[in-house]
């Protein structure tokens, strides 16, 4: 819902953790794809890009998510080289906030998500 989304925009900002690009559709439940951009043009400023995802017509919306903070408009169907599209425009836009690869601890939890030691999981031959 847009209420979740925001309050994980949010959290993430707490954390440290800022998304990089939001997907945010158009028509949810409690608070539609518009006032969701809104709000988390708020919490994040121009610091995120966000695409306004619709099944409508384009036009219908485009005027009122710009004005809203999104940066562009998606219509469905939404495929998967338009997704690609975005995140390489990202990921260029911020090359140097690359970080280096940390080494992982092998008693830290593996960061597959699997719940086991690193050296246990992923690491067992590292």
């Amino acid at each position: 819902t847009g209420v979740d989304a925001v309050q994980m925009v949010k959290k993430s900002r707490d954390d440290g953790r800022v998304y990089d690009v939001c997907f945010i559709y158009w028509k949810m439940p409690d608070m539609d794809g518009i006032e969701t951009t809104r709000q988390i043009r708020r919490e994040l400023d121009k610091d995120v890009t966000v695409r306004l995802i619709t099944a409508y017509e384009v036009m219908e919306i485009e005027e009122e998510a710009l004005a809203a903070g999104a940066d562009k408009v998606i219509g469905k169907p939404l495929f998967e080289s338009t997704i690609q599209e975005v995140l390489d425009m990202v990921e260029h836009k911020h090359p140097e906030e690359k970080k280096e690869e940390v080494p992982i601890s092998r008693n830290a939890p593996c960061p597959c998500g699997s719940g086991s030691k690193y050296k246990h999981c992923c690491g067992k031959n590292a």
